[in-house]
């Protein structure tokens, strides 16, 4: 399972503020609660099993990373910097 986000970290805002989000897939996992890491492990593993392009892995993650941060996917429009 390839791990490679693009380089740098990722940040979006947030009701007006800036926030870091984890840009890992170990990162992200250890941000999301218990009860979701294995629905992210799945996700992951799907991409992994179809041979999905590593873009397609990318925004897989970057969703994931989004569902870490409270109000970030159900908020306003996203930026990422």
């Amino acid at each position: 399972m390839s791990s490679t986000p693009p380089p740098g970290p990722w940040s979006t805002q947030v009701g007006g503020e800036t926030v870091a989000l984890p840009s890992t897939a170990d990162g992200i996992r250890a941000a999301l609660p218990d009860a979701r890491r294995a629905e992210f492990d799945a996700a992951l593993a799907e991409l992994d099993a179809a041979g999905a392009p590593e873009e397609l892995r990318t925004l897989r993650l970057v969703w994931w990373a989004l569902e870490t941060v409270p109000g970030a996917v159900e908020g306003s429009p996203i930026q990422f910097d």
